[in-house]
């Protein structure tokens, strides 16, 4: 089983086996592929390689794809003429968070976060790549900060006051700006005892 991790540093394991994947740009494709969907060769050589003509950038791409292979992570991806996409056999992190948020089931959703979107990827492509990157990261940050949220008034409502003041720290650490935040820990920490008068 291939599971492609986006949540975090980008990594891609066979049957729980860190595959080396080769280069940021191939990263970077199976990033797009697995959050943009299937793509024409030509738009993501022009996405991934801006500055190269046509030929140099599908050659690059031809490029990154056997680097893919030779890494063993030849099944991630499939190809239908000029159209890559990522196997549907290939299990997503991100995609799955979504799928788990969406379904009510945050504290699933909330497992599978180990850090933003791509962390640390740096690939030197087009503005327009960046601009897509920094919205999927912004998009599923946000959607944490929202599940975490839920969590922190749930688990507060329900008397957990540990885990309550627990998920609000992970807010405060992921925005320390949030000023109602700051506010919050206070509410969710048990009062002291007083000490019996004498």
């Amino acid at each position: 089983m291939l599971s492609l991790r986006l949540l975090g540093p980008v990594s891609l394991l066979q049957d729980d086996q860190l595959l080396p994947l080769p280069m940021h740009k191939a990263q970077a494709l199976l990033l797009l592929l697995a959050l943009g969907g299937p793509g024409h060769r030509a738009r993501l050589a022009s996405w991934l390689w801006p500055l190269a003509d046509d030929s140099a950038s599908r050659r690059n791409l031809r490029r990154e794809l056997a680097r893919l292979r030779d890494a063993g992570a030849g099944d991630a991806l499939r190809s239908q003429g000029e159209v890559l996409a990522l196997s549907p056999a290939v299990q997503c992190d991100a995609l799955a968070f979504a799928a788990l948020a969406d379904g009510g089931r945050a504290a699933e959703a909330l497992a599978l976060w180990r850090g933003p979107l791509a962390d640390g990827l740096q690939t030197g492509a087009t503005e327009a790549f960046d601009d897509w990157l920094a919205h999927q990261r912004q998009r599923l940050a946000g959607r944490r900060r929202q599940l975490l949220a839920a969590e922190a008034a749930a688990a507060e409502a329900a008397g957990n006051l540990p885990r309550a003041l627990d998920t609000v720290q992970q807010l405060l650490a992921d925005d320390p700006l949030q000023e109602q935040l700051h506010r919050r820990p206070c509410a969710c920490t048990p009062p002291r005892a007083t000490a019996a008068p004498h």
